[in-house]
This record gives structure tokens, sequence and C-alpha cells, in this order.
């Protein structure tokens, strides 16, 4: 997919955000809130690779339907082995897979859930206009951050290695830039962080940020 084209599918999103529907559906969502005791949201987990991002996910996920919460994790890894396999890893490729992604995780909104992304998203630019599609009183940006070494040593897969090598181009932190969020509504040091510290740290936000009681 061109650059040009990658621009108009976001123009097009834009387009349909600004009408102001969510969902079609005879279920309004003020109901969802009262049936699932919670308020739709998307929390965008981004950082580099090995800062965490799906491990705390995925215990934030644990955490919350242990306590009977709808939720659901959408992780940008396992977005490309199904509905994005044709992707790689270019600029393009990158924010098309998060086009892609943020219209999955407004359907889970729009029915109602909370749902947890974990993807690097490495352009401020590309996670505003994520932000646009869902919403923006209803996105959350916490950025998962570690020192290189740290990461490094959590990179079973030996992808810094192999962008270090030549091998892996467009692999951010390496061989690309990745663009720290600007103004994210936590950050975590999951170098310093246990993952319970994490989880409750991100429960506080939600619970802050009225997403849940």
């Amino acid at each position: 997919m061109s650059l040009c084209s990658l621009s108009a599918a976001w123009e097009i999103t834009d387009e349909q955000t600004e009408t102001g529907q969510r969902s079609v559906s005879d279920v309004t969502e003020e109901e969802r809130t009262a049936r699932f005791g919670q308020k739709a949201a998307t929390v965008l987990f981004t950082g580099l690779t090995g800062t965490g991002k799906s491990t705390i996910a995925r215990a934030v996920e644990r955490t919350l339907f242990d306590d009977g919460r709808a939720v659901a994790v959408l992780d940008g890894e396992l977005m490309r082995r199904g509905v994005n396999v044709d992707l790689g890893y270019t600029v393009e490729d990158r924010s098309e897979n998060l086009r892609s992604s943020a219209h999955v995780a407004k359907l889970f909104n729009d029915n109602g859930l909370i749902c947890l992304g974990a993807f690097v998203a490495p352009s401020q630019s590309v996670r505003e206009r994520v932000a646009d599609v869902i919403g923006k009183d209803r996105f959350i940006t916490i950025h998962c951050t570690a020192s290189e070494s740290v990461c490094r040593e959590r990179d079973t897969k030996g992808h810094y290695a192999a962008a270090e090598a030549g091998k892996l181009p467009n692999f951010p932190g390496v061989s690309a830039i990745y663009e720290p969020p600007e103004n994210p509504d936590l950050i975590l040091d999951t170098g310093d962080l246990s993952v319970d510290e994490c989880v409750s740290a991100v429960l506080e936000l939600l619970k802050a940020n009225q997403i849940i009681r």
C-alpha cells in the first residue's frame, strides 16, 4: 500500500468518526455500561520490543476478568498472524496494522468491552490517528519503558541482534525511530517495577478515569 493510499484510508476513518456514530445497535452505550459495570475504553500499551507490553496487558486482563469485567487483549503480533498476515514491517505496513487494529478495538468498545492493545506503535502521529478512530474520550496511552540492557535481555527471539546485523530492517530502537508518547497517561518503567506493581498502577489509572470503580 502506498503512502497516498494509506493517508486516504485514515482520512475516510476521520470523516466517519466526525459523524459521532459509534455503532448501529438497539442496545445503547448506557445500557452496556450498566450491564458490565464499566465504561468502554481502549488502553494502548506502547513501547520498544522487550518493554513488557504484552505481559502487562495480559496480566491486567487476568485481573479485570477475575473481577468480573468484560475485557479483551489486542496484540500487534497476533493481528499480523491473522487479520494482517500480508503486512510486513515498513512504516506503511506498521501504520496499516495499527489502522485496522484501531477499528477492531473500536468494535470491542462499541460492544461495551475494555480493550487492552499491545503494540510497538512507534509513530506519534499514527497513535494520534488511532485515538481519533476510537474516540479521544475513551483512549488511554501507557508508555512501557526499560533500559536497553533489560530489553535485550528479554529479547529471546534475537530481534535486536538481527537488526544490528542488518537482517531486520525497520526495527524501532535500532534500525528505525521510536517516538515516545508526548503526553502519555501513564509511564511504566518495567525494568524497576514488577508485573504486579504495573498492574496496580494501570488499575488505579482506570479508576481515576472512571473506567472501572
